[in-house]
């Protein structure tokens, strides 16, 4: 299934009625860089703490660095994460130390085009996703592969920064991304109940009752992973 036809059958949650006790989920408008939306905003619940706490952060160093860099962190490196999110750190701020450091900048200065599939991807998402419509497909294909992917990624957390944390926007667009992801790459995330889940109303939920960070996280963990799976290595 080509991205263009996934991307018009997970809209189709928008067009089609559901049923009455159940009804579709659309994308809420998407506030231009340094706007906010209309909504008021309410505070988002507080991440869990103790035990549960370490068990999340553990998944999310494996899951982020298999992403990033293709295999799991290191025991030094492991501890010393562990270490900084305990003592309040945030994912999003661990996934731009990981991202910005100068290993990752040395892979976007090399001759690796994004190419076709992640180009037209990259195109659709920006459009539809982010409010940005004015990048080509065959532009974004030229891109650096990694650089694109550093770039898309901080899009989404831009767009869900601006949709304000703990809202209604902020749930909604968690939750017809993700069931976009479901529907269209399967075979990435049928193993994972939650991620596999083709229901745009039960990631809302999830994305409801959940801490910022762990909504940010794996809006990052799951885009990376479709990259990855459209890039050229």
């Amino acid at each position: 299934m080509t991205v263009q036809r996934a991307l018009v059958l997970s809209l189709a949650l928008v067009a089609c009625p559901g049923p009455k006790e159940n009804p579709p989920l659309s994308l809420p408008p998407i506030p231009p860089p340094g706007l906010e939306g209309p909504q008021v905003h309410r505070s988002p619940g507080p991440c869990p703490e103790g035990r549960e706490r370490a068990e999340s952060d553990s998944v999310f160093l494996d899951e982020i660095y298999r992403v990033l860099w293709g295999r799991a962190p290191e025991g030094e490196d492991h501890l010393r994460w562990m270490n900084i999110l305990s003592q309040g750190a945030s994912r999003e701020g661990i996934y731009r130390a990981l991202i910005l450091n100068g290993a990752y900048g040395q892979r976007e200065k090399q001759d690796i085009p994004a190419g076709g599939a992640l180009g037209q991807f990259a195109a659709l998402f920006l459009k539809n996703y982010t409010g940005r419509p004015n990048y080509t497909d065959n532009l974004l294909a030229h891109v650096n592969f990694y650089a694109l992917k550093r770039t898309l990624a901080e899009e989404a957390l831009g767009v869900l920064d601006r949709l304000g944390p703990g809202s209604e926007p902020f749930s909604s667009w968690y939750g017809v991304f993700s069931d976009y992801l479901a529907r269209d790459f399967q075979a990435l995330f049928d193993k994972e109940n939650h991620r596999g889940n083709p229901d745009a109303l039960f990631h809302r939920d999830w994305a409801k009752k959940s801490c910022e960070q762990w909504v940010k996280s794996e809006v990052l963990v799951k885009l990376h992973r479709v990259l990855n799976h459209l890039g050229p290595l």
